[in-house]
């Protein structure tokens, strides 16, 4: 059945189609009374006005009827189908992480058999004093703090007198891999083209 809201709207776009056919009834009168005045010059038959005006009226009435309708004129009651599917996976929450998903694993480069292992420890917090911009130490067990030039040019030195370097980096106590200390050592290792490790993964892949 439906519903008094749904009558209503139907007799609404009734009216609607009525105002078109006025409106184009009216539409091609006016045309007609130009048609005798521009075109003819006179008085055209009356029965060419009568069907001007009825054809006028119904092809509004139409346009308006299809604009209101074609949205299609159901009362929107119809129930859904069943959810009785033979589906074989199992339930999951929204919020449940996935099992079947191994997080990626880092991939540590390779040590070249004649790796020169450059031992930089980097230093952040109150471990370095303020505007000294000497983040780092070299050697093991680590020397005196030095800038982050002095780290490339001991790069350099390694590359060229003894062999293919590499940056084995330690950490102090307010150091860790998100200071800005440890950011410019990585960039410096790019600059240089060497690879950068942790010192436990370094002896680690050595003692394989």
């Amino acid at each position: 059945m439906p519903t008094q809201e749904q009558i209503t709207e139907f007799l609404q776009k009734l009216l609607m189609i009525v105002g078109g056919f006025a409106a184009g009834y009216l539409g091609a009168w006016l045309a007609c009374v130009g048609f005798d005045k521009t075109i003819v010059k006179g008085k055209s038959p009356d029965g060419l006005h009568k069907w001007a005006r009825r054809i006028g009226g119904v092809l509004v009435a139409l346009v308006v009827a299809f604009f209101l309708f074609r949205g299609g004129t159901g009362t929107g009651n119809g129930g859904g189908g069943p959810d009785t599917g033979p589906g074989t996976g199992q339930p999951t929450s929204p919020n449940t992480p996935s099992t079947d998903q191994t997080p990626p694993t880092e991939k540590l480069p390779e040590v070249p058999v004649n790796a020169v292992p450059v031992h930089v420890t980097v230093y952040a917090g109150a471990a370095v004093e303020g505007g000294s911009q000497k983040f780092y130490a070299i050697g093991d067990p680590p020397g005196t703090k030095v800038d982050r030039a002095a780290v490339g040019l001991e790069v350099r030195v390694a590359n060229r007198d003894k062999g293919k370097a590499i940056i084995v980096y330690s950490l102090d106590d307010t150091a860790n891999t998100s200071t800005s200390s440890f950011g410019e050592l990585k960039a410096e290792a790019e600059t240089q083209g060497v690879s950068l490790m942790s010192k436990a993964d370094f002896n680690r892949l050595r003692r394989k």
